[in-house]
């Protein structure tokens, strides 16, 4: 059944036993007002402009969202199928507004593909209540709370930023990118094939896995991390504005355990780990000039340096370096150090004596 008209004068609660229950038709009309649903079913909405709904939604049904219009929900809902967000966006004030807690674990209890979630408070994941986010975003703004699975899944971005939570849980990024500009120093990371991990947060533990990649700051910015560990096929993409700045600020860093963590290395010369240098343009660059950067502050290495289970590749560094520079990493008092070192100038052929005074 849809509603493409005014249905908020039909009385009493509704219950969806069967089928769908489909509120618009793409367009700017269809409403049941503000009534209570009890959704063993299906109830999808499908607007093009903004629809505040405060109804409760009971029930084991699903909830799904697409068109291009903002959907508020701002109802204590405690059904326990399963929210699709496949257009525009759903605005909730707490995890709530997209139901109760299932019964088992589900990691895609929540499915963001095509539309955005955005959370205007406090948000506690609940224990078996996952959250897959596919394309498109998911914004956060108030706190994240709670321990449930998250899966980033998809090529859009999860923005977690201002209020601290509490949230304790494995955030698993296997496509797009999470921005991390908050502290969760409770949460795991894993940073699968596929995935990115940016912002300039506080995070927990972080492991980079083959094929995912590390992107701190927001152009460029510190990730703090309380432990780090990278394996081989992974990749840093580190981002650098200014030679001569400050780290955090004028290139990429991600700072572990304070600066005294430990770096763990799972790479080889035959499995390596790759720092992409990323720049258009660079201030106080010279290519005549060697120089030096620190982009990962610790405190040690788990186990010996190796150099050579590092790759470097600079196809996206822009400032043309000179024909025979090198560029290297060094491990200094347990920091990753990029090093740049220009070509040594060469002496012009030709006749004479050269004669050394002392």
């Amino acid at each position: 059944m849809t509603f493409t008209g005014d249905a908020s004068g039909i009385g009493g609660a509704i219950t969806v036993s069967g089928g769908t229950l489909q509120i618009g038709s793409g367009g700017s009309t269809g409403t049941i007002g503000n009534k209570n649903i009890t959704n063993n079913a299906t109830v999808a909405f499908n607007r093009s402009d903004a629809l505040s709904y405060s109804g409760v939604i009971s029930g084991s049904g699903a909830v799904t969202k697409s068109g291009a219009g903002k959907l508020t929900l701002s109802g204590a809902n405690t059904y326990t199928g399963k929210s699709t967000i496949s257009g525009g966006t759903v605005s909730v004030a707490a995890a709530s507004g997209l139901g109760g807690n299932p019964g088992s674990a589900t990691a895609d209890q929540i499915t963001l593909n095509g539309g955005t979630m955005e959370v205007t408070t406090g948000f506690t994941a609940n224990a078996n209540a996952g959250i897959t986010i596919g394309a498109r975003s998911f914004i956060q703004t108030g706190g994240l709370n709670g321990n449930a699975a998250f899966s980033k899944t998809g090529a859009g971005t999860l923005n977690l930023t201002n209020t601290a939570g509490n949230y304790s849980g494995t955030m698993t990024i296997s496509a797009g990118i999470v921005r991390a500009n908050t502290s969760l120093t409770g949460a795991t990371v894993v940073v699968a094939s596929g995935g990115k991990l940016g912002g300039s947060g506080s995070l927990g533990g972080v492991t980079v896995s083959s094929g995912g990649s590390l992107t701190p700051g927001n152009s460029p910015g510190n990730l703090t991390v309380s432990s780090l560990t990278l394996n081989g096929g992974g990749a840093y993409d580190w981002e650098i504005t200014d030679a001569t700045g400050a780290a955090g600020t004028g290139w990429d860093v991600v700072t572990v355990g304070g600066g005294t963590g430990a770096i763990t290395l799972n790479a080889t010369s035959g499995n390596t780990y790759t720092i992409n240098i990323i720049a258009s343009t660079v201030s106080n660059w010279a290519s005549s000039t060697s120089r030096t950067w620190d982009i990962i502050d610790a405190g040690s290495w788990s186990a010996a340096f190796d150099a050579t289970a590092f790759s470097i590749n600079t196809s996206g560094f822009n400032p043309a370096p000179t024909s025979t520079s090198q560029w290297s990493v060094a491990d200094i008092n347990g920091n990753l150090q990029l090093v740049y070192t220009a070509a040594a100038t060469a002496l012009d052929s030709g006749s004479g004596t050269v004669t050394q005074s002392s």
